[in-house]
């Protein structure tokens, strides 16, 4: 259940989580957006995230051929970037064969 998948999670992250959502009901809106980037920050330089790939969240429910499909999407979306051009949000043209 949600116990069970929570309690073999990254401590860290859940601890930050927590952290945040502990104090951001009696703060100003500024004080609660300065707490998330702090814990996204710390979350952000862990071992097991990966831009576009993996997070401390993710990384033990994820395969290693989906971070390997997810690195060849974020690669294309690197040269797409590097043409000035999108990748992800675009409707892509039907082949006029199909």
């Amino acid at each position: 259940g949600l116990v069970e998948d929570l309690a073999n999670r990254p401590q860290i992250p859940l601890a930050s989580v927590k952290r945040v959502l502990n104090t951001v009901g009696d703060t100003p809106l500024h004080v609660g957006l300065e707490l998330e980037g702090q814990a996204f920050e710390k979350i952000r330089f862990g071992p097991e995230f990966e831009h576009g790939v993996s997070c401390p969240f993710c990384h033990s429910s994820v395969s290693d051929v989906r971070r390997q499909q997810f690195r060849e999407r974020q690669r294309q979306v690197r040269l797409a970037a590097a043409r000035g051009e999108a990748h992800i949000g675009v409707t892509q043209k039907k082949d006029k064969a199909s």
